[in-house]
């Protein structure tokens, strides 16, 4: 195929002829085709002296590139997926890297930090870190602390305590295998990723039980009981009730009876409690705000910090103005600010934002004059900025020296908002909803002054939110209490916590349904549901049977699996530390994080990413019918859509174009190849 290749270049002409002419290449199987693909690619660079950047396979789905990254990490080859896409950015491979480090050396504690950056949330991830720190304390020991101070139905002491288990584990479920493997099979058999309930994964749709009236009130008449040690008495509510002394047991209140006679200074609960939200959902809030009292706010002491400066780009912008607060249990007791004198000019960008300009800064004192000040003011204070990790942080590190931060704390308040909020995540949409004076914006103490307002609200709000997601240990029953109770009664919220709980009793680890037998078979009150009916209300013996039966890795997460398996498979016969060493530095050959430049990895891109880029080599696979999805039943204008999807590939080389196609691809017949033939493109095998 003689075609000449037009480049696209603006410096370019605009048909410039190449010496390769277009390749359209047949294989037996998609096997073939990437083997192929690779074993050509290698030579080519070798034989023309290129970078690895100079290469791009394009192809039309995700799907297929998972297979082709797999097969070039096996060899050997450097490679980036579009950003998101490579095989460290995947959630559960990220899992899998952090558990493999730590398995691979238990002792070390970047690695521990490591994994608990991977199962724990970001903010409280910060935070802990942040006070690890301050205590000059290693993360695990820190959290070893906390934990001890927590109760054990705190939603934060809930996620530490299984972090802290899981790590402690990964020692011991190294040494169960010999195989990489079976091992990561082993870690994918179960839920993985960020310890997260339900409930925060709903938190939006969840009321505060403190916004509650008939909740406080409800909560005040249980804690006196406890207190006075009175009987809690539930009259008989068709199986409701056993529900509610299944929540009330999960609390540690045991003194409860059922029907019969209320016995005397009992306390009496029922229909008539919470009527708002139904009795089951209102003893379980109730519960939550009881519980919820022994949560604090623990940054009440901090020091917010802004800076302005002469450009937007952290890598050269140096500062012109510095401020801090000093928050002392929650009241502002002390400022600092300063104009700096910079060594570069401000950019027309910067002072439109702060109007900081060269004759404001002119007899200011120099950076290195600040910074004595401004360290010694935040002392050993957590430091708080607003996209402190991605604008202030980077910029005071590397102007006052990677040493001059080694005892510094600090916490990144934007990572916090976006936790808790769904809008937007600015400091002065956060001052209006926290109703902080928004003052002078991209004046530094103006900011520093509202965002330390806007902490103190975010803190407060997260404390909300503990108050909303607690006790998710309850849940089992409460799916119990609201599949019994009267759907019609049900209000919104609580018909969203049936559809949100209905499963969790059939949940391997819940004993709430062995509870709710033993029950059934102690009364003699027909009206109560028996548990073969409540199994069948819950969802059935099938779903049951299908939650509680084990999970293969292939089952769970198939897909990251399927990216996985052909480097696991690479090092079968050696010890198991060289296998995890051997999968770990092949998938950092697919990591990019923006630090290495981009001609040191093959390009693997849908074509759907590709415009606007230009490579010297291109190869497009799946050009058969199935990877492009063409089938007789596609209307004309999806068929129209596959004919510039793959023009826009072919035009995206400039020296050289491979398009290749398979008759089958995972065993599947590939069928045709129409929009070759459309463009009298015969694919031969390669010679």
């Amino acid at each position: 195929f003689n075609t000449p290749i037009f480049a696209h270049r603006s410096h370019a002409e605009s048909d410039k002829p190449c010496e390769f002419p277009i390749a359209a290449l047949k294989f037996n199987s998609g096997d073939e085709e990437i083997a192929w693909v690779i074993e050509d690619l290698t030579k080519d660079r070798a034989d023309n002296n290129l970078r690895w950047g100079d290469y791009a396979l394009l192809y039309r789905a995700n799907e297929m590139g998972n297979g082709i990254e797999a097969r070039f990490l096996t060899a050997g080859v450097p490679c980036r997926m579009a950003n998101g896409r490579a095989l460290s950015d995947d959630p559960v491979v990220r899992y899998v890297i952090a558990a493999l480090r730590v398995i691979l050396d238990p002792s070390d504690p970047i690695h521990h930090e490591g994994f608990l950056q991977v199962v724990l949330p970001r903010p409280l991830f910060d935070g802990v870190r942040s006070k690890a720190d301050s205590k000059h304390r290693d993360i695990l020991t820190h959290l070893e602390r906390t934990v001890r101070r927590l109760p054990n139905e705190h939603e934060d002491g809930r996620k530490l305590r299984r972090a802290i288990a899981a790590l402690r584990n990964l020692a011991t479920l190294g040494q169960r295998h010999q195989s990489i493997a079976l091992l990561v099979n082993d870690l994918l058999s179960h839920k993985v990723g960020q310890f997260r309930t339900v409930l925060e994964e709903n938190h939006d749709e969840i009321s505060d039980p403190a916004s509650n009236p008939e909740v406080d009130s409800l909560a005040a008449r249980i804690d006196d009981a406890v207190i006075h040690r009175r009987t809690i008495w539930i009259p008989r509510m068709g199986g409701v009730e056993i529900a509610l002394k299944g929540m009330l047991a999960t609390f540690g209140i045991t003194r409860v009876q059922l029907g019969g006679f209320p016995p005397d200074d009992s306390v009496g609960i029922g229909h008539a409690d919470c009527t708002s939200l139904g009795i089951a959902l209102g003893l379980f809030k109730a519960m939550q705000l009881l519980r919820s009292r022994e949560f604090v706010n623990q940054f009440r002491d901090f020091t917010a910090v802004d800076v302005e400066t002469t450009d937007g780009d952290i890598t050269r912008a140096e500062l012109v103005e510095i401020a801090a607060v000093r928050v002392r249990n929650g009241r502002i007791v002390d400022e600092m600010r300063s104009f700096v004198k910079p060594n570069a000019p401000i950019s027309a960008m910067a002072f439109e934002t702060h109007g900081i300009g060269e004759h404001d800064v002119i007899d200011a004192p120099s950076f290195a004059e600040v910074w004595p000040r401004f360290r010694e003011f935040c002392a050993s204070d957590v430091v708080v900025a607003h996209n402190g990790h991605g604008f202030d942080f980077p910029i005071l590190r590397r102007m006052a020296g990677e040493a001059e931060f080694a005892d510094m704390y600090l916490y990144d308040t934007l990572v916090l908002a976006r936790e808790l909020r769904n809008d937007s995540a600015s400091l002065s949409n956060l001052a209006r909803v926290y109703g902080a004076p928004p003052g002078r914006a991209h004046h530094a103490l103006d900011d520093s002054r509202t965002l330390a307002r806007v902490f103190l609200g975010l803190a407060e709000e997260y404390l909300v939110r503990a108050r909303k997601t607690c006790l998710d240990i309850m849940l089992d029953y409460l799916g119990i209490g609201l599949t019994l109770s009267d759907r019609e009664t049900l209000c919104e919220e609580a018909e969203r916590f049936r559809q949100l709980t209905c499963i969790r009793p059939f949940w391997r680890n819940s004993v709430s349904l062995d509870l709710y037998r033993a029950e059934c078979d102690a009364c003699s009150d027909v009206s109560v549901s028996g548990i073969d009916e409540l199994i069948e209300l819950l969802g059935g013996e099938a779903l049951r049977e299908r939650i509680r039966t084990d999970k293969s890795a292939d089952e769970r997460y198939p897909e990251a699996m399927q990216r996985l398996r052909p480097l696991l498979a690479m090092h079968d016969g050696q010890s198991l530390k060289d296998q995890i060493a051997g999968v770990l530095e092949r998938i950092t050959l697919s990591k990019w994080d923006g630090a290495q430049p981009d001609d040191e990895r093959v390009n693997l891109l849908t074509l759907h990413s590709t415009k606007g880029l230009e490579f010297s080599r291109v190869y497009i696979l799946g050009t058969d019918d199935s990877g492009f999805g063409r089938n007789d039943r596609k209307p004309k204008d999806q068929v129209e859509e596959l004919r510039r999807l793959l023009y826009v590939g072919m035009t995206r080389t400039i020296d050289r174009l491979v398009m290749t196609c398979a008759e089958s691809r995972n065993g599947e017949s590939c069928g045709g190849h129409r929009l070759l033939d459309e463009m009298d493109i015969i694919p031969a095998p390669p010679s």
